[in-house]
């Protein structure tokens, strides 16, 4: 390894270059042959194939990689190179970030009547809460949301209706579920979709929590859920 005068990392085979938190590393796919290799006649022979990696090593800057050779091997002694690996000059990093405004959200559907449910599964109930996912971002940060949590038994054709929280149990409610929606949207369970592309600053996004009739039949109990949404950029 010759990159950036070889100086390797805390990870081990990592070396370093010259942005903070941006390591390369070489790893190479062996060949048909072991070394050393003695050739008594012309042929051709497999050499396998080497992948160059970026690896995070710490906290990222953005910038551009400095270019130049990064490895090379030779038969014999240094100097009768057979191959030899180049980082070209348009290498370059961009670090984008997000901040929430609040970890967690709690929505409120306060106390619902059994009456005010239908009388087959698949209904809606009219009541419902928004709040708002603030999210500070660079510009150009393509958002991605994963809504994660547990399907709710008695929707197993829909996937996007939580379980309550200690479902089954005496004092929990039958019949009931919760969904997220998000644009009017339910947002489907353990399934990532993207959000936008930042145009960089604080910006909110309205969710609404609400109740989600599973059975024909409703009967009265706690009805509370959690779930975690994970929130990814890139």
């Amino acid at each position: 390894m010759v990159y950036s005068g070889g100086v390797e990392s805390s990870m081990s085979g990592v070396f370093q270059t010259n942005l903070d938190g941006v390591g390369i590393k070489v790893s190479g796919m062996p060949g048909d042959f072991t070394l050393p290799v003695y050739v008594s006649s012309g042929g051709i022979y497999n050499l396998g194939y080497y992948t160059v990696s970026l690896v995070k090593t710490g906290r990222m800057t953005s910038g551009i990689l400095a270019p130049g050779l990064i490895a090379q091997a030779w038969f014999g002694s240094p100097g009768s190179y057979f191959t030899q690996i180049s980082l070209d000059a348009n290498s370059q990093i961009n670090v984008l970030s997000c901040s929430l405004s609040a970890q967690a959200m709690n929505f409120d559907l306060g106390s619902v009547s059994a009456s005010e449910f239908g009388a087959a599964a698949g209904y809606i109930p009219a009541r419902s809460d928004t709040q708002s996912l603030g999210l500070n971002c660079d510009p150009n940060a393509n958002i991605n949301i994963e809504l994660k949590g547990v399907q709710n038994p008695d929707a197993s054709g829909n996937a996007s209706v939580l379980a309550l929280t200690g479902q089954g149990s005496q004092n929990v409610a039958g019949g009931v579920g919760v969904q997220l929606v998000y644009n009017n949207t339910p947002l489907l369970l353990n399934n990532r979709i993207v959000l936008k592309r930042s145009p960089g600053g604080m910006e909110s996004f309205p969710l609404v929590a609400r109740y989600y009739q599973t059975r024909d039949v409703v009967t009265a109990g706690q009805a509370n859920a959690t779930a975690t949404l994970d929130i990814t950029y890139q």
